[in-house]
């Protein structure tokens, strides 16, 4: 009887637990002419967007985004036109939280990598040339939430832990010695 209970009881908590979801919203954009797509998803979310430079010259564009849930960003911005650079990227905090990251170069494709960045919002900003004939730069924000279990996941894993130390503790049985 007493491991039908726990055994209800762990059911329970598990349909309890909820997964939580990484979200990011799109702030704000400058510069940046293809429309912006949000992919939203349990542990990831992509953010893809496009610039289409100028006949000629320096470009740059930027988009600002606040998740809710922190992780590892990953940012790419590259161009697939011949002669056309990506010269910055960076990702700073927003309300005056400093540059986080930035990458500096002349090549077709520049990346970020941030591991363990908090909930909040920020502003990617990218800035590139174009040949004379013009280009188009891409680019996608890729962010991976790490698995950490929930409070309710945590409660859930002690419950079992104990219904299982109980369960071995009722299974001992003293052992009595005999004379013969």
């Amino acid at each position: 009887m007493r491991k039908l209970a726990l055994s209800i009881v762990a059911a329970a908590a598990m349909s309890l637990a909820t997964a939580s979801n990484a979200a990011i919203t799109i702030l704000g954009s400058s510069n940046v002419d293809a429309p912006i797509t949000v992919v939203n998803g349990a542990l990831q979310s992509t953010v893809d967007f496009g610039k289409n430079p100028e006949p000629s010259g320096v470009f740059n564009g930027w988009i600002e985004f606040s998740n809710n849930l922190g992780g590892l960003y990953s940012i790419i911005v590259s161009t697939s036109t011949p002669f056309a650079t990506i010269t910055n990227a960076t990702l700073s905090g927003l309300g005056g939280a400093g540059v986080i990251a930035t990458n500096a170069g002349a090549t077709n494709s520049l990346s970020l990598f941030v591991p363990n960045l908090a909930a909040g919002s920020y502003r990617f900003a990218f800035a590139g040339t174009a040949p004379a004939n013009g280009g188009v730069a891409t680019g996608n924000l890729t962010f991976q939430v790490v698995p950490v279990p929930e409070p309710a996941t945590w409660g859930m894993m002690l419950i079992g832990f104990a219904g299982i130390g109980l369960a071995m503790r009722s299974r001992r049985r003293p052992v009595l010695a005999q004379v013969a």
